[in-house]
């Protein structure tokens, strides 16, 4: 397996647009009991590039976003957005939810420009820099539509859109595909990879499937079950542009056998503690 060494370099600081260094995350849930859910956990994502996060459910994944958007305090350990340290700051990163939280009483234009709205930015400048993205990305034409009446995948492109008009340089994404179809998820991952790559946006995305993260990602970070550390760091053998026809190559397909055993072997140590009540 393509592991990199996890160790932090002077150059590599220099790079990352995002670092985590010795983060923990615990919770208290009783006089008696804490349940420690993220331990240790160091990695960077440099300016530009896409991160996968790969895990088991209920490992811990979407915790580690909440905590780099600000919306959840590491117990222990620091995050830094360039060299600025943002632990507990809000409204530094993009965050996109599994769920695309469109408001059904807004069109999708309007949907796609609520960010700027509340950010105070100008009407004119906003709108006419949507309808490019709009009519860039496979959206033109369904400006005035209401959410109710797109399919899944427009929906998510309509709310990928929202996100990245806000100007973050970095973009958190928590399994945005998951709940599509298998035709339709292939689809959406060609369409952000080429957004990605227009855009040269910083991407983490989290994922329970290893063909996703091996087909998005430049770096592929994998979380053991809980308490959660990364086992694994990962660098792709493919090209920045790329083609499913690609997952065929016999590197990919000698890391997918090998991470499709790993997270088997993380779900199932999960399987052997009793339930704590605490999610993915």
């Amino acid at each position: 397996m393509s592991v990199l060494n996890s160790d932090f370099s002077l150059a590599a600081r220099r790079n990352a647009k995002i670092r985590l260094e010795n983060l923990s995350i615990s919770f208290k849930m009783d006089e008696n009991k804490r349940v420690d859910v993220l331990e240790d956990i160091s990695f960077d994502a440099d300016e530009g590039s896409f991160t996968c996060i790969l895990g088991p459910s209920g490992c811990g994944k979407s915790t580690l976003f909440n905590a780099i958007a600000g919306l959840l305090p590491p117990t222990a350990g620091n995050i830094y957005l360039g060299d600025r340290l943002i632990n507990g700051k809000t409204g530094l990163v993009g965050y996109m939810f599994q769920k695309d939280l469109l408001l059904p009483w807004r069109s999708v234009l309007e949907n796609i420009l609520l960010g700027t709205e509340i950010q105070g930015r100008d009407r004119a400048k906003s709108e006419a820099r949507a309808r490019e993205l709009m009519r860039r990305y496979g959206l033109e034409g369904f400006e005035a539509y209401y959410p109710k009446y797109l399919s899944g995948g427009m929906r998510q492109r309509a709310a990928f859109l929202r996100t990245m008009m806000l100007d973050n340089e970095v973009m958190l994404l928590d399994e945005p595909f998951g709940a599509l179809d298998a035709q339709t998820r292939l689809s959406m991952q060609e369409w952000l990879h080429e957004v990605w790559r227009d855009s040269k946006k910083t991407i983490i995305f989290i994922t329970h499937d290893v063909d996703e993260s091996l087909f998005l990602a430049e770096k592929v970070l994998v979380l053991s079950h809980r308490p959660s550390r990364i086992i694994q760091t990962i660098q792709v053998p493919l090209p920045e542009k790329r083609s499913y026809e690609m997952m065929g190559n016999v590197e990919i397909i000698k890391l997918r056998t090998e991470l499709f055993a790993l997270l088997r072997r993380e779900s199932d140590s999960g399987q052997t503690e009793s339930p704590n009540g605490m999610g993915k």
